[in-house]
């Protein structure tokens, strides 16, 4: 446990010695049922044979010939999904050879016109391997002197023989799974590390996707989603929820970019597979090891410095490894003056390691190592106005995690996919005299899969999903506040409560899920999920129905409607705290939409979508007992309109547009809007490949102002020697807009087999410091705008083999 956060070090206390015996019972529990269900199901139909996709039109990929390097031909792998119309809908690059070549590849390929894979008489989705070839033009020959001899006679004159063809083609069609949800934002990895704003780090991006806005710094740091406050929004790593995504400060995520595969946001209908949120959800899947050859990148950047090495054994596993940590501290003291009243720069640091091996042709093991750990404080020696909160100011978070996967083949149409994940967790906070907070404990969490073809035209998806945390905490402060709507949660004239003692959350979950395909181009997901808050000893069961269908013209329409269901945020239930008989917080998600490429350059589509919530933990009214209760109501509802460059990938854009409404009402009270509501929201983003190694991008965001409750009075307090305010109407204000605007400029040179890039990022370049609330003087007849960060220019160095 952090000792009371005087500089923010965990005792180094570890998780108890039956642990292994608890993961074993999980395998078992977790792998047996489901192997059971896989070995009871009927024999699969025998399927028809596929034909794959055909190209019909192939587009030419030209590139610079001092690119070649002496290499007569080069060689870039793609993995293209193709739609049931016969068009490229996504790529990526599976093994690359490097600048310009993957980018030229994979720009020339989504443009593509192909005959669809076939399934009998019926045209399919597929997902391909594509090998384009580069060939290297000859060298033009040097003149030959001319001799002076006399012309010979004519002749007939040849055809020139048709140059050799610069394509190999030899792929195998795969049917995908249709999307199970209504939607999903994706960005390509290497399309993020080019854009302005995300600073080379993908997980950073999912702030540029449509309906996100950041909330103020000094409040909760986090990601609102469509109105929701940031705790309903639930991030999983490879499956695992996660509750901390980014480093102190929200500059940068805790996992190396380099190693993830995707990341994705579903901001609401999202698929059964995911629970125990009530806004969205944010999946971060990683990337397996190299499987040939050593290679690695080192980048070291004003703020902080990485490294990543991989390497793989002959036949045998692969690795990765990575570390990153910020140096800011490490010349802190030089720049920020003595009477700053900071004590401690904020440093952060994480690691992660995977190993890689597959024992069989059916069998892939993989163990992923990763942890993290921030701190920030602030020493206060006499604040002006404000002597409750003199002493220290800060928090430190820090975890710990091994995870382990295990997937198998069980058929050719089912497939056992196994994680389970042990780590340990610690946080405190501090906030002089009025708030320390103390917690330290462990996590299980497990997760099992078997996903089967049962049919042509159904898909099965089955699982289990555990989440355990066994936790020690303390707790002395005010009464505990509600998630949101109250303006002074933080008073010193509210008594204190000390609370405390050993929690053993343990959530276990079941779904079931079908794909079915009735119709060509249409898709149904019917789905249910049941889960079980063993804290709270409520069971909830959520069932979910969403479809997809593609009709001519690249046209697709979608909608979605399903329930969902939360429990109460760690120590909410607890006794002398909160309120042990509190219920899920519940809600119910419905959106419908469509998609449309035009001429194969860019997606656009347009959602409507509206949420009602239930059962809302709200503080009890005029501080009654329990102080939290299950009383409030809510409804989100709003429109999002995007669009997303697919055409040539020099160019990656994106522009968002999201209009939305955030309500809540408490008991029986006027309806209000939520505190993390926001009308307007723009995002405009994009990174151009100018040519010889330059890479420029910029992103604009613009967003309606925070909410916040005006302070109309005050009362002077003797016993505290603190004025009191009276407030006006909660979230009766608004700041002004706020606007960003995001500059990065790279350089890259190839040496060899390697690249060196030198980069510039530059945060909020016109330095318009957005007010993120009101501050009031110590007898609250004077007001200031708390503003934001101000410019923040990042210059760094990359190597990369």
């Amino acid at each position: 446990m952090y000792d009371r956060y005087h500089g923010g070090v965990p005792s180094g206390r570890t998780a108890p010695e039956r642990l292994p015996f608890i993961i074993a019972l999980a395998v078992v529990w977790l792998i047996d049922p489901l192997c059971a269900f896989a070995q009871d199901l009927p024999a699969p139909v025998e399927p028809l044979p596929i034909v794959p996709p055909e190209v019909t039109a192939f587009v030419e990929a030209t590139v610079d010939a001092s690119a070649f390097a002496g290499r007569p031909e080069v060689a870039v792998v793609l993995e293209l999904d193709v739609s049931a119309e016969g068009a490229v809908i996504d790529g990526r690059v599976v093994e690359g050879a490097g600048e310009p070549f993957d980018s030229a590849a994979l720009s020339a390929a989504r443009r593509f016109e192909l005959r669809p894979a076939r399934r009998g008489e019926e045209a399919i989705a597929a997902r391909i391997r594509y090998r384009y070839v580069f060939t290297a033009p000859p060298p033009e020959p040097e003149p030959d002197p001319v001799p002076e001899i006399a012309p010979a006679p004519e002749s007939p004159v040849e055809p020139a023989p048709e140059p050799a063809a610069e394509l190999e083609f030899g792929a195998t069609a795969v049917v995908t799974a249709p999307p199970r949800e209504v939607t999903r934002h994706a960005m390509e990895r290497r399309q993020v590390q080019r854009m302005a704003g995300a600073h080379g780090d993908p997980i950073a991006a999912v702030e540029l996707m449509p309906g996100v806005v950041t909330t103020p710094t000094t409040s909760d740091g986090g990601l609102a989603v469509r109105g929701s406050h940031p705790r309903d929004t639930q991030v999983f790593l490879e499956g695992a929820p996660v509750l901390f995504l980014d480093h102190v400060g929200g500059y940068t995520s805790f996992f190396n970019g380099d190693l993830l595969e995707s990341i994705d946001l579903f901001p609401s209908n999202y698929s059964a597979r995911y629970g125990r949120a009530l806004g969205a959800v944010i999946t971060v899947d990683v990337r397996d090891p190299a499987e040939r050859g050593v290679h690695g990148a080192l980048d070291v950047n004003v703020i902080d410095a990485s490294l990543r090495a991989e390497a793989a054994i002959e036949d045998g596993p692969s690795f990765a490894v990575a570390a990153r940590r910020s140096h800011v501290d490490l010349f802190f003291d030089a720049i920020v003056p003595e009477d700053a009243g900071v004590d401690v720069a904020p440093t952060y640091l994480d690691y992660q390691a995977i190993a890689v091996f597959r024992p069989s042709d059916r069998d892939r093991l993989r163990l992923l190592v990763y942890g993290t750990k921030d701190e920030l404080r602030f020493l206060f020696d006499d604040p002006a106005g404000d002597p409750a909160i003199r002493g220290e100011v800060g928090y430190g978070t820090e975890m710990h995690r091994a995870q382990l996967g295990w997937r198998r083949r069980l058929s050719d149409d089912a497939e056992l996919d196994v994680e389970l994940t042990a780590g340990t967790l610690a946080f405190a906070q501090a906030a002089g005299a009025l708030l320390d907070v103390d917690l330290d404990g462990y996590e299980l969490t497990g997760r099992a899969e078997v996903r089967v073809q049962v049919a042509d035209p159904v898909r099965l998806l089955v699982g289990v999903d555990t989440y355990a945390f066994f936790v020690d905490w303390a707790y002395v402060g005010p009464p505990a506040p509600p998630n949101e709507g109250d303006p002074n949660p933080f008073s010193p004239s509210d008594p204190q409560v000390v609370a405390g003692g050993s929690d053993r959350v343990v959530r276990p979950a079941a779904y079931v899920e079908a794909q079915l395909t009735p119709a060509n181009g249409l898709t149904v997901v019917p789905g249910v999920r049941v889960d079980h808050y063993g804290e709270l000893r409520e069971t909830r069961v959520d069932p979910r129905l969403s479809a997809r269908w593609a009709i001519a013209g690249g046209t697709t329409l979608k909608g979605g409607v399903g329930l969902y269901s939360q429990p109460e945020f760690l120590g909410q239930h607890a006794e002398g705290y909160g309120n042990p008989d509190l219920d899920p917080e519940r809600a119910l998600h419905t959106s419908a939409g469509v998609e449309q490429r035009v001429a194969g350059l860019v997606e656009v589509g347009l959602e409507g979508y509206y949420k009602r919530l239930w059962d809302r933990i709200v503080a009890h009214p005029e501080g009654g007992s329990p102080p939290l209760i299950n009383d409030g109501v809510g409804r989100i509802y709003g429109a999002e309109l995007t669009a997303r460059w697919v055409g040539d990938s020099r160019l990656a854009g994106y522009v968002s547009y999201s209009l939305s409404r955030s309500e809540r009402r408490d008991r029986d009270g006027d309806w209000r809007l939520f505190d993390y509501d926001r009308t307007h929201a723009l995002t405009i983003a994009a990174a151009y490949e100018l040519g010889a190694g330059w890479d420029v991008g910029l992103t604009l965001r613009v967003a309606s102002g925070n909410l916040y409750t005006p302070v109309v009075g005050g009362v002077y307090d003797a016993d505290t020697d603190r004025y009191r305010p009276r407030f006006g109407a909660v979230g009766s204000a608004r700041t002004e807009p706020s606007h960003r605007l995001d500059l990065r400029i790279q350089k890259t040179w190839r040496i060899g087999d390697g690249r060196v890039a030198l980069y510039l990022d530059v945060l909020n370049a016109t330095n318009h410091q957005a007010a993120e609330g009101v501050g009031y003087s110590y007898d609250l007849r004077h007001t200031q705008e708390v503003r934001g960060l101000p410019i923040l220019p990042n210059l760094g160095l990359r190597g990369e083999l």
